[in-house]
């Protein structure tokens, strides 16, 4: 049996959505297909598999993410797909680890400052645009398009924030400096 679930996770809450995979595959359900905001499940056995996700770097067709996918099959780890950037990743369930794509903590980090760095370089964009829209270009249309930059960039602003929160409750815990 075949299941299709539409669900939409914002770029901070790739953890909720990694945790999500995990609770579907708990009831029997596993991941075969992503898409944009669709997920494609199939009827299995439960809880024998475990899910993560990951935000590849640089360009998705890259040679190099083609080596590391390569890599990480390699390893027993199977890759399903990707959307956008992101690649989801599947694995039988070790009962002694919960499997992670960064399991130290500067991995963990650098790969979060990674993350950040998307939305961050999106909302000065679009603060750009806005302002060169509403303010160097005045015009009726040209608010209206400004307006909607300043939209995007405040939710990248915040998507910014979110995952700045995130490093740094890492770095308190840790007490690591960085």
């Amino acid at each position: 049996m075949k299941k299709v679930v539409h669900r939409t996770f914002f770029i901070w809450k790739f953890d909720e959505e990694q945790k999500w995979l995990n609770k579907m595959s708990q009831d029997g359900w596993l991941l075969n297909r992503v898409s944009f905001c669709t997920y494609e499940f199939e009827q299995g056995e439960k809880d024998k598999y475990q899910y993560a996700i990951e935000l590849l770097d640089g360009m998705v067709c890259s040679k190099k993410n083609r080596e590391y996918l390569e890599f990480v099959e390699e390893t027993g780890i199977k890759y399903i797909g990707r959307m956008g950037n992101w690649a989801y990743f599947r694995k039988e369930k070790d009962r002694e680890y919960e499997f992670n794509m960064y399991s130290d903590k500067e991995s963990k980090l650098k790969y979060l400052k990674r993350i950040y760095i998307v939305p961050l370089l999106l909302a000065i964009t679009n603060l750009l645009c806005g302002i060169n829209e509403c303010f160097l270009l005045p015009h009726e249309k040209n608010f209206i398009f400004g307006t909607i930059n300043f939209m995007v960039a405040g939710l990248c602003g915040y998507a910014y924030y979110k995952i700045r929160k995130k490093r740094k409750e890492i770095l308190k815990d840790n007490n690591i400096t960085q």
